[in-house]
């Protein structure tokens, strides 16, 4: 009986080779056992930041900003702004707020209210596995004053023609202000418009148009406004019921001859409402 019993010498121990199916299964069920591992000690999300300006201010409005971006945000100096990061990850949470440009940490919380100077800024956020750092930033423009010296110009004329095809009005609000901040060196005005001290829904520009209707005229105010307030300016709008006749443009000498050196007066008289004058020469 002995002599009917073989020897496979490529096998230890007699055994049967494993079966390939088997261990490929033994493979799959390690890496799969690997990964929920290592997804349950992940790093920290990539955060969620909201910002608020002012935000003792009721009328302040909470920005969400979109993960990985650049925002800038203009504040007075002196003002506090509200940042809060959301994030998830393993364990406890730590937070630090870092200044880009120096390296300083600001607040090491996950909701911050602090007053920030000019420069760029994002968070940290550290878990039992590790460190995340936002992929957002925040660009933050102290503002030292609100808008100076604002004034409300028309196109030529500050009347409505209720006769002829007169051009659409015009209107131009215009402010300066003074600015120390390297990183936003040119103002970023927000406007309102009024009509007879009544808001106008939409127009929120730098300019805004009227046709030549008679329920176009009246009296018309706009508010420009920075981060730390604002100054305005009114023009009011009239009605002329024609354009400007018989216009005749003259001088004192009759001979209308002038000396080289010296100078020449001239006049011009016309029928109707004149609002404003335009000097042209010809040749």
């Amino acid at each position: 009986m002995l002599s009917n019993l073989r020897f496979n010498p490529t096998l230890k121990d007699n055994k049967k080779p494993s079966n390939p199916l088997v261990t490929s299964m033994k493979s799959l069920f390690c890496l799969v056992l690997c990964f929920v591992w290592v997804g349950a000690y992940a790093l920290p999300t990539n955060p969620i930041i909201k910002i608020t300006p002012n935000p003792t201010n009721p009328a302040s409005i909470t920005q969400t900003l979109p993960v990985g971006s650049f925002y800038t945000q203009r504040v007075c100096s002196g003002q506090q702004v509200k940042l809060e990061a959301i994030s998830s990850g393993t364990g406890t949470l730590t937070y630090q707020w870092i200044h880009l440009q120096t390296g300083t940490v600001m607040g090491t919380t996950a909701i911050l209210s602090i007053t920030l100077a000019d420069g760029q800024y994002n968070v940290k956020i550290t878990d039992d596995t590790g460190t995340t750092t936002s992929s957002t930033v925040i660009q933050i423009c102290a503002e030292t004053e609100p808008p100076l010296n604002a004034t409300l110009t028309s196109n030529g004329t500050t009347s409505i023609c209720t006769s002829g095809n007169a051009p659409d009005l015009v209107l131009t609000a215009n402010a300066s202000n003074v600015t120390t901040t390297p990183a936003c060196s040119t103002p970023d005005f927000k406007y309102k418009w009024y009509k007879n001290n009544v808001l106008i829904s939409g127009a929120n520009t730098a300019t805004f148009t009227l046709g030549q209707q008679v329920s176009n005229a009246g009296t018309y105010k706009v508010e420009v406004y920075n981060a730390c307030g604002f100054d305005d300016a009114t023009i009011t709008i009239g009605i002329a019921d024609s354009a400007p006749m018989d216009v005749n443009v003259y001088t004192d000498d009759a001979s209308n001859i002038v000396c080289v050196g010296s100078s020449l007066v001239l006049r011009v008289t016309a029928i109707g409402v004149v609002d404003s004058y335009q000097w042209f020469k010809q040749g």
